[in-house]
């Protein structure tokens, strides 16, 4: 299954959409359990995603999914919506800290730009 393209209407959005009807697993995961509206936020949604990752990372038979998963955080992160990459520095990266076993397994797959921002971040 191809990743899904980074959304260009209110790119930020529909991060939400995105990333739920790409991956229909995180939202059947225990990581994804919104409360009330306010956790279908970008933020909120992306640090959940950011969980279901490090869970899936201790996964063997996990690593399509998590290569396709990557690719689609590669892609919203070269956005040119500073939104995005400010979520995704916040929360999606804010969520590995302390899951470094995570964080080695999906460096090889992060692009450049990502892999600096985590540098930054986790250091």
């Amino acid at each position: 299954m191809p990743s899904p393209p980074v959304p260009t209407e209110d790119a930020y959005l529909a991060i939400v959409p995105v990333l739920k009807d790409a991956f229909p697993a995180f939202t059947r995961s225990s990581e994804y359990r919104p409360v009330d509206d306010c956790d279908d936020l970008p933020g909120v949604i992306l640090a959940a995603f950011a969980r279901y990752l490090v869970a899936l990372s201790s996964e063997a038979s996990t690593a399509p999914e998590l290569g396709r998963a990557i690719a689609s955080i590669n892609l919203l992160y070269g956005s040119d919506d500073p939104r995005i990459r400010e979520a995704i520095r916040d929360e999606f990266i804010e969520a590995f800290d302390g899951s470094w076993g995570a964080v080695e397994q999906l460096r090889p797959l992060l692009s450049e730009p990502l892999a600096e921002a985590f540098e930054r971040v986790l250091r």
